[in-house]
């Protein structure tokens, strides 16, 4: 007895592939990471500027991260995947882009 696939509407693919997109997931956390490091930054004593030479190297690193996910973000919601995949099917696709049938065993 063969499984039948499910049927899925076209928003339904799109919305998951963006849910997906990788530029999101690592733009969000870099987000975290860089939120965190500004607070770090923000309430650093005296000795642990010291500890890097009298840079608040936490504060510098914090703004880095942040303007990274930054773009990360833009980059994800400005040009979506679905988008992007959209076009490579139009310049003719990526080799191998077709699903290969699974050997049932």
């Amino acid at each position: 007895m063969a499984e039948e696939e499910p049927q899925f509407s076209e928003e339904q693919v799109e919305k998951a592939t963006s849910l997906l997109d990788i530029r999101k997931i690592i733009g969000g956390l870099l987000g975290v990471y860089g939120l965190l490091l500004l607070g770090a930054g923000l309430f650093a004593s005296e000795a642990d500027k010291e500890k890097a030479a009298g840079v608040n190297i936490n504060l510098w690193v914090s703004l880095a991260l942040i303007v990274a996910s930054a773009l990360f973000l833009a980059w994800g919601f400005t040009r979506p995947l679905v988008d992007e995949l959209e076009e490579d099917d139009a310049e003719g696709g990526v080799t191998g882009a077709e699903p290969q049938a699974r050997a049932q065993p």
